[in-house]
């Protein structure tokens, strides 16, 4: 384990630690997440059954959560999936709503028929949720620990 000071490195500031506090680099075990970003997504052009709903954009992240633990992604439970939202679409003619799918470790039981199965209920509930007019694009990106960074810092326990 190695040891790095924050006074070694000025740019680093919290009013949590001190300058004689270390911090610690270790070997961790990393924590199962799957981070669903939205991109281009519809401005209008919604189902009648999500246009008629006053809380419509909320349902998706909902929607999208349901597919990942539909698709029995080993490893991966509901409380591990974040979904956000980038950008939505600027031309009228580009109906095309894309999901981008990081964080998936790479391990031996996330096999190409996982990975295909999790894409094919995520573009299956999306389409649901949109107009039939729209198009839906699922890209999957595997994360490996052994090329890729990956560090946490858990936030404290509150009372």
């Amino acid at each position: 384990m190695s040891l790095l000071y924050i006074q070694d490195y000025p740019e680093v500031h919290s009013p949590h630690t001190t300058n004689q506090q270390p911090l610690q680099k270790e070997e961790q075990e990393e924590d199962p997440i799957l981070l669903i970003r939205i991109e281009n997504y519809p401005t209008k052009n919604l189902s009648e059954e999500v246009r008629n709903s006053l809380e419509s954009w909320n349902t998706l992240p909902h929607i999208l959560r349901e597919a990942v633990v539909d698709a029995a992604v080993p490893g991966i439970k509901e409380s591990d999936i974040t979904v956000t939202c980038g950008s939505g679409h600027e031309l009228e003619e580009n109906k095309t709503l894309i999901l981008i799918i990081e964080g998936l470790v790479d391990r031996p039981e996330h096999t190409k028929d996982i990975r295909d199965r999790l894409a094919l209920k995520l573009a299956e509930a999306t389409k649901n949720w949109l107009n039939p007019s729209w198009t839906v694009k699922v890209m999957i990106y595997l994360f490996n620990p052994k090329l890729d960074s990956y560090h946490v810092i858990k936030g404290a326990v509150e009372d």
